[in-house]
């Protein structure tokens, strides 16, 4: 019998779900890892680490202070997704290149890539 605050599933803590949700409400603001840092007033290696997940802790004044940053709440934040559902809600009103932009730089590749763009002749 499944009940309201029945645990996560095995392998997934609520820090990977801040990590997750900071790269979605970053990717929402279209904002990148350096503007959030300095609009929060932290370092970005810790949104970095955040994002990436090698973190074991961090203190509720600097998701509080991401949040608002962000324009979210703390409980955004901390959501922690609905196992019947399928994506997030919400999810599909983040445009696809802010996303991919936030997802590359979560995982430590560029924001941006060059591919494709016209190589300039010097």
């Amino acid at each position: 019998m499944k009940t309201a605050n029945a645990p996560d599933p095995p392998g997934h803590t609520a820090l990977e779900y801040l990590g997750e949700n900071l790269v979605l409400a970053r990717a929402r603001a279209d904002i990148s890892q350096a503007e959030l840092a300095k609009k929060a007033s932290i370092a970005r290696t810790t949104i970095s680490r955040l994002e990436s997940g090698p973190i074991d802790n961090v203190d509720v004044r600097t998701v509080e202070r991401l949040a608002r940053a962000l324009g979210v709440t703390l409980l955004d934040l901390l959501e922690v997704p609905n196992a019947e559902e399928s994506g997030r809600a919400g999810d599909d009103d983040i445009p696809a290149a802010a996303l991919v932009a936030a997802i590359r730089e979560a995982h430590g590749l560029p924001r941006y890539s060059r591919a494709g763009r016209r190589r300039v002749e010097r």
